[in-house]
């Protein structure tokens, strides 16, 4: 058997291909080529190769499995399964289905993903249209990120979203998170376990994650580490090794948490059970980049149920874009929640 994991990240091409046709051919016995991915199965099948099967499990199912739910335990619901169910599954849910018990204990560690809405405060928002003089967007904060007035304003956002002075603010993240555990006790608040980790996605840029971590380290202080997570320091491979170090070096100094900003890096192959909140803090991209990225706060950990994915996208065709495709994460939440019901 020969396995291709996250097989829409360039296994169509043709380098990819050939190395691949390499292993098949090199062999007595017939191989099967399975393609794994989670997200982009579309790329992820152009693989030019006749497809024998499709076999697609999605993280809904997954959290609906958790429960005893859904058509991985009850055949009058395969019609759920979104696609016809092929002969070379029927053989695994017949084996899951005689023991349900067995295979939901097997899923207590699955993450739980909570999905927040939240914008910018008013303040923010007018403060940054009259001293730039443009449309409040994060390209715009991105395009003029040299000049102080754009640095102030990015240094006021962390502070106005994550301070603790700020904590009882409206569009405070922390008091967000606060109204959210309160409502629902099986939630757990991310900042209540010491060092916390938050994953920051920023715009595509090394400088774009640059100003958002030397603006978010002057807002908060010394309290955290602030890491960025750039090709400029770490490479694609070495990027977990370093972001676990990173969270030692946290506990050592006794730090409250740490912060880390990237653009693309870390977002495949990334796995740090820490992170509990992801930050959106971009507009525009693929849906499909921005599964992958969601994703990282929901690696499973010791006592940890739910991973917090909050979208802070200014622009706000971006949010209705998102929603109207229905995506796996977006369109069965356990919570979408807009931040006007805590403002």
């Amino acid at each position: 058997v020969v396995y291709i994991d996250e097989a829409d990240f360039g296994s169509h091409t043709n380098k990819s291909t050939r190395v691949t046709q390499l292993a098949v051919d090199n062999s007595n016995n017939k191989r099967h080529v399975l393609h794994g991915t989670g997200t982009n199965i579309q790329r992820a099948m152009q693989h030019g190769r006749e497809i024998s099967d499709l076999i697609r499990v999605t993280y809904t199912d997954i959290l609906e499995a958790k429960k005893g739910e859904g058509f991985l335990f009850d055949d009058t619901k395969d019609e759920l399964a979104l696609h016809k169910i092929e002969k070379s599954e029927t053989s695994a849910l017949d084996d899951i289905r005689k023991e349900p018990k067995k295979w939901v204990e097997k899923l207590e560690g699955i993450v739980e993903p909570v999905y927040l809405k939240m914008r910018i405060s008013k303040d923010l928002y007018d403060k940054f249209e009259q001293d730039s003089a443009t449309t409040p967007s994060w390209n715009n904060v991105y395009k003029h990120s040299s000049k102080q007035n754009v640095k102030d304003w990015v240094k006021d956002f962390f502070d106005k979203t994550f301070s603790l002075d700020k904590s009882g603010e409206p569009y405070s993240i922390r008091r967000v998170l606060d109204c959210l555990v309160e409502d629902n006790r099986e939630l757990e608040n991310p900042f209540s376990k010491s060092p916390f980790a938050v994953l920051v996605w920023c715009g595509p840029n090394n400088s774009d994650v640059k100003l958002m971590a030397t603006q978010a380290k002057e807002a908060l202080g010394s309290k955290y580490l602030f890491e960025e997570i750039t090709g400029e320091i770490v490479t694609n491979r070495d990027a977990e090794v370093f972001a676990k170090t990173v969270i030692q070096r946290a506990k050592k100094e006794n730090k409250d948490g740490v912060f880390f900003f990237s653009s693309n890096m870390a977002s495949r192959s990334f796995s740090l059970p820490e992170i509990t909140l992801v930050l959106d803090c971009y507009d525009g991209g693929s849906i499909f980049v921005a599964h992958q990225k969601h994703s990282r706060a929901l690696t499973p950990g010791v006592g940890k149920n739910h991973g917090y994915i909050i979208n802070m996208s200014i622009d706000p065709n971006r949010g209705t874009h998102f929603e109207s495709k229905g995506t796996h994460f977006e369109s069965k939440m356990i919570l979408d929640t807009v931040l006007d019901g805590y403002a």
